[in-house]
């Protein structure tokens, strides 16, 4: 099990690292919707303003990716429980008292 000790996590735990590019999302939302406004304000006619829009949507697209995720693990979470996760081949696969994943369903399509 990974700890506070590994020199990789610098103090943070493996969930802390893990979420910190999906907190960056609405931070790069922020940043960009910021430089639109300057950029548009200064001259309405500017070649970036179709490319920070263009970098807008694709912000918001990837954040409501991320969101209908985050809501679709929570309704597993709360029928199956937290042992319960999504592996990479979309199955659904808990975890047993040993730490050993086993497969619930084998194709779980959103």
């Amino acid at each position: 099990k990974l700890s506070y000790e590994n020199e990789r996590l610098r103090g943070h735990t493996l969930e802390a690292v893990l979420i910190m590019p999906v907190q960056r999302v609405p931070r790069y939302r922020l940043l960009l919707e910021e430089t639109y406004k300057k950029v548009s304000k200064d001259d309405a006619t500017h070649p970036a303003l179709p490319v920070l829009e263009e970098a807008k949507e694709s912000v918001d697209l990837v954040a409501k990716q991320i969101n209908t995720a985050v809501r679709q693990h929570m309704k597993l979470e709360s029928f199956f429980g937290q042992e319960t996760m999504i592996s990479p081949n979309n199955s659904i696969v808990h975890e047993d008292a040993e730490g050993n994943f086993k497969a619930i369903l084998n194709s779980y399509v959103v």
